[in-house]
């Protein structure tokens, strides 16, 4: 069999990974389960239909969930709807290696007439049982009582345990009283430092801290001489995005993630851009780039071809930051990368790679009104007029189940809810008997066999982006972009699977996953890995709820000001009288 090697380019929306949501204050309408609430523990029976924007990430878990649980429970059926397109796909040949790029494009027009036929659907009384958290604005059908309090359903459900699963997370999407759409798996971010730049006495550092990018940059600020930037990434990456300007990443997403909750209070309907601080953030921003505390901005589409054409090698980091902001994935390789198992995970462009030798844990990354948030890809809601909401309930269960949280076509580096599979899966990781077993593509794919190399966060350098060495670089947080590749010499390097191009489609055959034995030295780093992770996602304690179309508004917006076309306080403007239109709708 050819060797491929596989470039997954997920092309995100500036904050992050869309997972929007909302609720309803349980005093005034909603379903509960159809029933008048009593225990949801009778027989399972009934058709019901699951919806979704996103193909690729839902189709393949979905799909298979529904075929275990049409298994399980006789008489039941599943459908599943999803509506986006499927990115395409571009080949090239290196030597004996294949090369796949896979581009997801952002379209709003696509989403926005999703929204409308799903809103138009629930206003009716009608539409699917079970509503992805994807890409709707489910607080708006929660007000309206379109959605069912699932917290009221566990609390009827005497076979639910929610002992099982991480708590906070769940008390984090209470809105109103209520929790309105039940998440499969979470992410948080983290920022390292580098202890020859900054030292421990500066700030109390460690895996019970958190702090926003404002705060790091009070404390190195201090120390700046110019020889090493706060950040390893430029203030903002425009890239991306098919046919449309693209989005903006970069500092400035992670700044507005940290500020979007003033600026856009879902509760209260209200907007907050011209006395929530808008304009400031962007000459901020300005600020930082100037003073060289980050690298200039990159005004750059993303071209496939030309990343799949210039994929030459990997060069090592030769520059230190002062601080590196994080995602979960990468938290695996602080415990293993003086083991001979160094990992690389090549994320967005317009970060740069620094050395990390001498990196450790500052802390979680906060927001900017002190709150730890996280994101999650796969979330789903009930509908309140669904005739069939026991069935509905008991497939949500099923995908929260021990089992499905260990699917291969969840994203491999998010973290299951349930207690007990995440411990598991982090094992299997570790080991690398999760992606042997199959592997699930970062938006949710298909499994895949052969031989291939895995590449994990912090390392690695996606060719072809920027100006600047630097500024080719990838970023450490967003989806990742996962190369399998022959290993260096000398090098101990965990695989994934890989097949060839036209067999890479989803399987509904459960693959046991084999546990191999690791040895003290990997046991250790994973009971580390395991702690860690655990007293990172304890101080987790709020959810930011986005509208794709705010969001939309936002990123559209923006450019003007990177652009040069508008000042900060003129975008303040606009988005001020958009978006408050938008919310009294």
């Amino acid at each position: 069999m050819k060797k491929v090697l596989f470039l997954f380019m997920l092309i995100m929306l500036a904050f992050g990974i869309m997972a929007c949501g909302g609720g309803k204050d349980s005093t005034s309408g909603g379903g509960t389960n159809g029933q008048g609430g009593r225990a949801l523990n009778g027989d399972i029976a009934g058709e019901i239909t699951v919806s979704c924007f996103e193909t690729m990430m839902h189709q393949t878990l979905l799909e298979e969930a529904a075929h275990l649980f049409e298994e399980k429970y006789p008489g039941t059926k599943v459908n599943v709807e999803t509506f986006s397109a499927m990115p395409e796909i571009k080949t090239a040949q290196q030597g004996e290696m294949s090369i796949a790029a896979i581009e997801m494009k952002d379209d709003p027009a696509a989403r926005a007439d999703y929204i409308s036929k799903v809103n138009t659907a629930l206003m009716s009384g009608s539409g699917a049982d079970i509503l992805a958290t994807d890409v709707l604005p489910l607080y708006k059908f929660a007000d309206n009582g379109q959605l069912v309090d699932l917290k009221a359903l566990m609390e009827a459900d005497s076979q639910f345990n929610l002992n099982d699963y991480r708590t906070n997370i769940l008390d984090a999407l209470t809105y109103k009283g209520g929790l309105w759409y039940m998440p499969l798996e979470y992410s948080f971010d983290y920022y390292t430092y580098d202890s020859t730049l900054i030292g421990r006495k500066e700030a109390d550092f460690g895996t019970s801290s958190a702090f926003s990018t404002g705060q790091l940059v009070d404390l190195a600020v201090p120390q700046f001489d110019g020889s090493s930037k706060i950040f390893n990434m430029s203030s903002y990456t425009r890239g991306g995005g098919g046919g449309g300007s693209g989005m903006i990443s970069g500092l400035y997403a992670r700044m507005l993630r940290e500020h979007y909750a003033s600026l856009v209070d879902i509760e209260k309907r209200e907007a907050h851009f011209i006395d929530g601080g808008f304009a400031q953030l962007l000459d901020v921003l300005k600020e930082y780039e100037q003073k060289g505390y980050v690298s200039e901005g990159i005004s750059a589409q993303i071209d496939p071809d030309r990343i799949l054409k210039g994929n030459n090698g990997l060069p090592q980091p030769t520059e230190r930051f002062y601080f590196k902001p994080k995602n979960n994935a990468n938290l695996q390789q602080e415990f293993t990368r003086n083991l001979g198992r160094r990992m690389n995970m090549m994320m967005s462009v317009g970060s740069a790679m620094g050395i990390e030798d001498d990196d450790l844990i500052a802390g979680i990354a906060a927001d900017a009104q002190g709150q730890i948030p996280f994101t999650f890809q796969h979330g789903y809601a009930i509908n309140s007029a669904s005739k069939n909401q026991q069935t509905a309930w008991a497939f949500i269960k099923f995908l929260l189940s021990e089992e499905m949280q260990l699917s291969t076509a969840l994203n491999a580096f998010f973290l299951p809810l349930h207690n007990e599979a995440r411990a598991q899966k982090m094992e299997l990781v570790m080991s690398g008997a999760f992606f042997g077993g199959g592997m699930g593509l970062p938006g949710g794919g298909g499994r895949m066999q052969g031989q291939g190399q895995m590449r994990t966060p912090g390392q690695g350098q996606p060719p072809g982006q920027g100006e600047t060495p630097e500024q080719e670089q990838p970023s450490g947080q967003g989806q990742p972009i996962i190369q399998g590749e022959p290993p260096e010499q000398g090098q101990d390097q965990p695989t994934i699977p890989v097949q060839d191009l036209d067999q890479v489609q989803p399987s509904m055959e459960r693959q046991s996953m084999e546990l191999p034995e690791l040895d003290e030295q990997m046991r250790e780093a994973l009971t580390q890995w395991q702690e860690t992770t655990e007293q990172l996602s304890t101080q987790i304690n709020t959810y930011t709820i986005h509208d794709s179309v705010i969001d939309d508004m936002i990123n559209t917006e923006v450019q003007y000001f990177f652009d040069g076309v508008k000042t900060a306080q003129e975008v303040a403007t606009t988005l001020q009288s958009k978006v408050e239109l938008y919310l009294n709708e």
